[in-house]
């Protein structure tokens, strides 16, 4: 049994509860929610994480999924069990609305049995008869009315009183035009109905005059309502037959309840099983939002959340603007229980109450917000003293509930309880305080349970060093501007910060150093070396911090510098090929022109002049190729001075010219041909060189207008195809993949959801052909599987 009896009140169950509540679509459904119960067995927590993990991929699939309606109105078919009695048609309409959804839903099921197996085994022994909807529409409509042909004896009746009816209403409007013509009747006087009759307004002081039956008068007592005599006998008619009408319709509701009443039983568990998909589809909807998956259970007595995060906090802080600070919680055999220390403020609490409430979530069958590689051990009973448990009533101080709550605690705990203790100890003096808690603690570790409490308690911390199956732990702290990180370090001790804080919030310094001296030296020391282990750690993790920065950077320009050697070799075999092009060419036309020379010689045979003119026209040509080689060979002329944005650069001892994009403190941004890269200006030199502009094959310049820092602000790696059909995702997906090779993005999901199949063969057929792409998988089950498509690109 779970202490106290309001654990889940203490841990934020309840609220949980809330949120699921919202999610439901009937009262039915929220009962089940309030029958939650904590579990211990293995078999039946997973089938219930299961059931809502299918119910989650069905809406992230976006599958047509029937709502729950109308499954409410189990208390009117409960009338059908009596023999004789009928429901109303309104309910009739009801039920059959119901029965509608929850046949689709089943069919639903039983066609996706390979992708929802769970949900698919729990519906599979369910049935009713599928005729009894159509049978109820076809003698109700969709208004809740029985219809005029649901018997023809109705249909008969109902043709007598619109008939009637058109009968009394023509004589009652002649009536009413001569009762006007004599004044016995108002100008703006009309047809009334009442008691069921059709009457004439007549001022009270013309009543006697006029003949017929006074069925009421106006408030003033200035109008009387006569039925005239002259429609008195077609209205009895009326009524008469209304009677019968609504006894034929009795009759025909009794018929179908009848029907109703021979498959009762299986209609009663189609609205039990109803009402749970409702309950499970709530929690998948709250799984959802919260980021949520069903960890692994394990065989042996650990517990492995990976980036826990509590959800109600996390809700909060959205609402703030603020992101939750998620934590690593690791419990095995050989640190089973942690001693959690660190300043006030610092997410102790916080902490006890993640873990509390996330293992409560679970062993409750609802998954939990952690990442994947998370798992957990099925407790048999969970202790809590979080919070304040003072009562006036009892007499009992803070201190004397949180004493009681550890005898509790001490006689209850075994080897298969989770325990979590806020501010262990304290309330009372410090060193008997300290004393009883190291003693409990001592006696909690021999009984083997598993937990975490939280301390300020200097003589628990040595204990959790030495002792084993304990554990130190700390909420790690900004020493420098001494603010909470909120972050669990398991391994450490963490220091209450307390003088620190003391200063920082302005006690006078000559207080200050007598409360150090009051401390005691080992106590100020042991503080000293917490702090010193604090500063380190920051320190670290910046210098980590920096450390993959540059990493990243020195990655991003060996790319670029690679980027750069392609572009050149590629450049270098098109000035060889146009060099052997243009070298074929001279010698081709230098052969011709010597043998049309030789041509015209022998044709003159050989005459001075003509052979002089030959001899001329060839050493034209010769000093034609000379002047083209000079211009050729011309060398850049370096300008030397100060680079500026638009200047021409080259890199020293290289003749490629690039030009200057933008400018740095100590590097450059050049631009050779397509190739973009950063350059140290050192190694740079200004060059001769004059504006270029590219220009289509219309002669008109194009100018890109690109900003590369806005794109990449706005990508994502992540891409949302469902809904669209083949042809629009084509240029969506490759406008996709072209940015995330530009950005070098190493992880792709797209979601495209299951369906029949046609769009997720279209994006992984187009993925292929990309020799970025490495390959390619299902996403986890938890997280979509087949409906969403992960890419690794090379």
């Amino acid at each position: 049994m779970n202490f106290p009896s309001n654990i889940e009140d203490k841990i934020g169950f309840n609220t949980v509860k809330e949120h699921i509540i919202r999610n439901c679509s009937s009262d039915l459904a929220v009962n089940e929610v309030e029958k939650i119960r904590f579990i211990s067995k293995k078999e039946q927590v997973e089938k219930l994480c299961r059931q809502t993990v299918e119910f989650c991929h069905v809406l992230i699939a976006g599958e047509k999924y029937v709502p729950i309606r109308h499954i409410d109105s189990l208390v009117q078919l409960k009338k059908a069990k009596i023999p004789g009695s009928y429901i109303e048609s309104q309910s009739l309409n009801e039920i059959r609305i119901f029965l509608d959804g929850a046949s689709s839903n089943l069919i639903f099921f039983k066609e996706n049995e390979d992708e929802y197996p769970t949900l698919s085994e729990f519906i599979e022994n369910f049935a009713f008869d599928d005729k009894i909807p159509s049978e109820i529409f076809s003698k109700v409509n969709e208004k809740g009315e029985v219809r005029d042909d649901a018997s023809p004896e109705l249909r008969k009746i109902r043709r007598e009183i619109v008939l009637l009816e058109d009968k009394t209403r023509k004589i009652v409007n002649s009536l009413i035009a001569k009762s006007k013509k004599e004044g016995f009747t108002p100008d703006d006087a009309s047809i009334t109905i009442r008691n069921g009759r059709l009457v004439i307004p007549v001022r009270a002081e013309h009543k006697r005059k006029f003949k017929g039956f006074i069925h009421d008068e106006s408030a003033s007592g200035q109008t009387s309502f006569i039925e005239p005599a002259e429609a008195l006998e077609l209205n009895n008619k009326i009524i008469e037959l209304t009677y019968q009408e609504h006894r034929e319709i009795v009759k025909i509701l009794i018929k179908i309840c009848d029907h109703l009443r021979n498959d009762y039983s299986n209609l009663e568990k189609i609205y039990g099983l109803s009402s749970k998909l409702d309950f499970i589809r709530a929690k998948a909807i709250y799984a959802n939002k919260i980021t949520a998956i069903c960890p692994e259970i394990n065989s042996q007595k650990a517990i492995q959340l990976i980036q826990a995060r509590h959800p109600i906090l996390e809700e909060s802080l959205k609402k703030q603007k603020r992101n939750i600070v998620p934590l690593d919680i690791s419990l095995d055999h050989d640190k089973r229980i942690l001693v959690i220390s660190g300043p006030n403020a610092g997410g102790k609490s916080v902490t006890l109450k993640t873990i509390g409430l996330l293992q409560y979530m679970f062993q409750c069958g609802i998954p939990i917000p952690v990442s994947e590689g998370s798992s957990t051990y099925l407790f048999e009973k969970i202790f809590i003293d979080i919070g304040d448990e003072q009562s006036i009533e009892n007499d009992l101080s803070t201190y004397s509930s949180h004493l009681k709550n550890m005898a509790y605690f001490v006689y209850h705990a075994d080897k298969k309880t989770l325990f979590l203790i806020d501010e262990f100890g304290t309330g009372t003096d410090p060193k008997f305080g300290g004393a009883i808690a190291e003693s409990i603690l001592m006696d909690l570790v021999k009984k083997g349970c598993y937990g975490a409490l939280s301390t300020h308690y200097s003589n628990l911390k040595k204990v959790a060093d030495k002792i084993p199956g304990l554990s130190n732990a700390r909420m790690r702290f900004d020493v420098a501007h001494l603010e909470p990180l909120f972050q669990l370090e398991v391994g450490k001790p963490g220091s209450s910060f307390a003088l620190e804080i003391a200063t920082k919030i302005g006690l006078p310094p000559h207080v200050i150093q007598q409360a150090r001296k009051n401390v005691g030296y080992d106590e100020v020391q042991l503080d000293n070396l917490l702090n010193e282990l604090e500063k380190e750690k920051n320190e670290l993790v910046k210098k980590l911090d920096s450390a993959t920065k540059k990493d990243d950077l020195l990655e991003k320009t060996i790319h670029h510098y690679q980027d750069l050697k392609v572009d050149l070799e590629e450049r270098k075999k098109e000035i060889l090929n146009k060099a052997r092009l243009e070298a074929k060419s001279i010698i081709s036309t230098a052969n011709q022109k010597i043998e049309n020379a030789i041509f015209r010689i022998k044709q003159s045979k050989a005459e001075k002049e003509v052979i002089k003119n030959e001899k001329a026209n060839i050493e034209n040509f010769d000093r034609e190729i000379e002047l083209e080689k000079v211009k050729s060979e011309t060398k850049v002329k370096v300008l030397g001075g100060p680079i500026g944005e638009g200047d021409f650069v080259r890199i020293k001892g290289n003749e490629s010219v690039g030009e200057v994009i933008n400018l740095f403190k100590k590097s450059v941004e050049v631009s050779f041909g397509s190739i973009k890269s950063n350059i140290n200006i050192s190694k740079l030199e200004k060059v001769e060189g004059s504006k270029r502009e590219k220009t289509d094959s219309s002669g008109n310049v194009k100018k890109l207008n690109f900003d590369i820092n806005e794109s990449k602000s706005n990508y994502s790696s992540e891409l949302d195809l469902r809904g669209k059909h083949v042809e629009e995702a084509h240029s969506i997906l490759k406008q996709f993949m072209d940015y995330s090779i530009m950005f070098s993005s190493s992880l792709l999901k797209i979601i495209h959801g299951k369906g029949n199949g046609v769009l997720r063969s279209f994006i992984r057929q187009e993925l292929s052909q990309y020799k970025e792409v490495e390959r390619m998988e299902d996403e986890h089950a938890d997280r979509g599987g087949s409906g969403v498509t992960v890419v690794y690109l090379k």
